[in-house]
């Protein structure tokens, strides 16, 4: 059976008192490639260090592991639905000026290869976006 993808909503509450959310339960899904095995073990990897951590130092919290995601797994996710927004918004031209530009691809390939963080090639191609999109379409989506 197929569900919806919970894509991340910005929501940023994973932690309540010994519980941890992580993967799909946490939102950790990529809104615009619907990615998401990569930041569940992502996020399983710093949960398990912020488990660690939690124990050894005698923490009684799981805040580092919030705060750690923030740092890494959640700034990825905001640039990636960013992006996702515009897309769908505008296909036709994210199509012409991105998907059919050599340049873009090869950027989303280092991503999926690893080569690259999607923060950062997310950057480059948020730059291109709004290099060839009007800051006025841009503000009627909120994103001016």
């Amino acid at each position: 059976y197929g569900r919806p993808l919970p894509f991340f909503q910005g929501v940023t509450d994973v932690v309540k008192g010994r519980v941890a959310l992580v993967g799909d339960a946490a939102g950790m899904v990529d809104a615009l490639s619907g990615e998401g095995i990569f930041y569940a073990l992502k996020g399983g990897t710093i949960l398990a260090e912020s488990l660690d951590r939690a124990f050894t130092e005698n923490l009684g919290t799981l805040d580092p592991y919030r705060d750690r995601l923030e740092e890494t797994v959640f700034k990825e996710l905001r640039w990636s639905a960013r992006l996702a927004n515009v897309f769908f918004k505008f296909p036709k031209k994210c199509y012409e000026h991105g998907v059919k530009r050599p340049q873009v691809v090869e950027w989303i390939k280092r991503v999926v290869v690893s080569e690259s963080s999607y923060d950062e090639i997310y950057g480059k191609i948020w730059d291109e976006i709004k290099s060839r999109v009007s800051s006025r379409a841009l503000a009627t989506i909120g994103l001016g």
